[in-house]
């Protein structure tokens, strides 16, 4: 099967990558999720940020603790300047090229633009570009973050930060400047907002992290686990973030790349249906390891072979045609408006493992367990599909009876 995704001329041998962020902080962690299967590395941002700024230490908060499972929040800060993230690139470069990895260069412009003229930040981002190619890049990343990401301090005029002419201007000088793929990362609102702008001005793909900000509270203490509403990444946004790729996916034909609550291979073939082309991943590589990779590209491996698809590209916005059509809504919800008697259930008990869930949910009392089997009452049955939807096994089938009209 081919599991390779193509943006701008480069082949990507797998369309999962280390997004930007922690686990890209050190050559380290970039070997490590290159050797764990990662078909791209995107360095931890590269920018102009003033060196006096002081990095946090702790500065990453993983929230298993505080009832969030599978999800972060953090204040890390601990880019890399100009001349870190050369060297960087340098020293990953004959690793990754050997792995047959794509070496992504993130440029962060945010305190750039929000401390100097436009004409400067522009020259100063196009030169870095440059020597991030020079120095082995097969792709330039250009991030643009929030202001809370990184604190008030740095963030001087905020205006300019959401000045999309600005923006266009600098791709379309990096793209005159630089012979490889320009990823343009910024809020996903940002993107849907002038996708036609960026389109116009030549952005490869865009990427996006659908963190959503939120307040973590530390009960044994009765503080946030951070003082200021942060971003929170990881699982709890993985839904959220598929409709807002589909949803680009129905703006633009350019390639999109989501970064947020991806961590097992399902959570990628997900983002994969709803319209991403390759998809990035952080936080669960921080939660559980770099072997987080190799277990995505089995299982995608493996998902491919059980329906027989025969390249990644048979499942890319498979089900986007799908998502808010209002035509095929109003014929879903009309298919289900039947009265109970109309209806009916089976319960294949040979295969039931007797887990009781369905007994335990079922909020009519229609099912009970017996001999550990669940034992079905139509009359106080609604219907409602709990069980169903709940069975590990899925061994609960509802349907509309035979011959029975609504």
């Amino acid at each position: 099967m081919d599991l390779s995704t193509k943006i701008a001329g480069v082949t990507f041998k797998n369309p999962v990558s280390a997004s930007s962020g922690v686990i890209t902080r050190s050559v380290h962690g970039m070997r490590k999720s290159i050797e764990a299967g990662a078909g791209s590395v995107a360095t931890k941002s590269i920018t102009f940020i003033p060196t006096h700024w002081p990095v946090p230490r702790p500065s990453c908060f993983m929230l298993d603790k505080y009832g969030n499972p599978g999800s972060c929040t953090d204040i890390e800060l601990g880019f890399f300047t100009p001349e870190e993230g050369v060297e960087v690139i340098k020293q990953v470069k004959p690793f990754a090229k050997a792995e047959g990895a794509v070496l992504i260069g993130n440029i962060s412009i945010s305190s750039d633009i929000a401390h100097f003229s436009h004409e400067e930040s522009l020259e100063r981002t196009v030169d870095l570009a440059k020597k991030l190619v020079e120095a082995g890049s097969d792709v330039i990343e250009l991030m643009r973050l929030c202001s809370i990401a990184i604190g008030k301090e740095l963030v001087g005029d905020w205006s300019k930060l959401k000045d999309f002419e600005y923006l266009e201007n600098l791709v379309r000088a990096l793209k005159a400047e630089i012979s490889v793929p320009l990823i343009l990362r910024i809020p996903y609102l940002d993107v849907i907002e002038n996708v036609q702008g960026f389109d116009a001005a030549g952005a490869d793909a865009y990427s996006f992290s659908s963190g959503m900000f939120g307040t973590v509270v530390d009960i044994e203490h009765g503080r946030p686990v951070v003082p200021y509403s942060r971003p929170v990444h990881g699982q709890a946004c993985k839904a959220f973030q598929n409709h807002q790729v589909a949803t680009l996916a129905k703006a633009t034909k350019t390639p999109i790349i989501p970064s947020g609550g991806l961590a097992t291979s399902r959570d990628i073939i997900e983002s994969m249906m709803c319209g991403a082309t390759n998809c990035q991943v952080q936080t669960a590589v921080m939660r559980h390891g770099f072997k987080v990779f190799t277990e995505m590209i089995d299982g995608l491996k493996s998902f491919m072979l059980r329906k027989g698809y025969e390249s990644i590209h048979d499942i890319i916005r498979l089900a986007v045609p799908h998502i808010d059509d209002m035509d095929e809504y109003d014929k879903f919800i009309s298919e289900r408006q039947v009265p109970k008697e109309s209806m009916t259930m089976t319960i294949n008990k040979t295969d039931c493992v007797g887990c009781g869930e369905c007994a335990e949910a079922c909020p009519y009392g229609a099912m009970s367990m017996k001999a550990g089997l669940p034992k079905w009452d139509f009359k106080a049955c609604e219907f409602c599909g709990i069980c169903s939807s709940l069975c590990p096994v899925d061994v609960i089938t509802i349907k509309q009876r035979a011959g029975v009209a609504k």
